[in-house]
């Protein structure tokens, strides 16, 4: 069994963040848009656009397991509350 790769690892956090709302993208990405000259997206579309070319272009291997850790961890909580 080979070792995930970092598009199987991106892959895998885009589909565990498939369900957040306009709320979620705002709170994650909030210091993205608190400084910059720049509007922040207005539907979820383009959230998830921004988030994708966020994550594919700024982050590295290292930061996308540690999302993943997180969001598999934080599903795990509710799924059990």
């Amino acid at each position: 069994m080979s070792l995930p790769t970092r598009t199987d690892k991106i892959d895998a956090l885009l589909a565990l963040r498939n369900q957040w709302t306009l709320e979620d993208f705002k709170e994650a990405y909030r210091d993205d848009f608190d400084w910059r000259y720049r509007p922040e997206p207005t539907d979820i579309e383009k959230w998830r656009q921004y988030m994708n070319d966020t994550i594919h272009n700024q982050y590295d291997e290292e930061l996308i397991d540690e999302c993943l850790d997180n969001e598999v961890f934080e599903s795990a909580i509710t799924t059990n509350q």
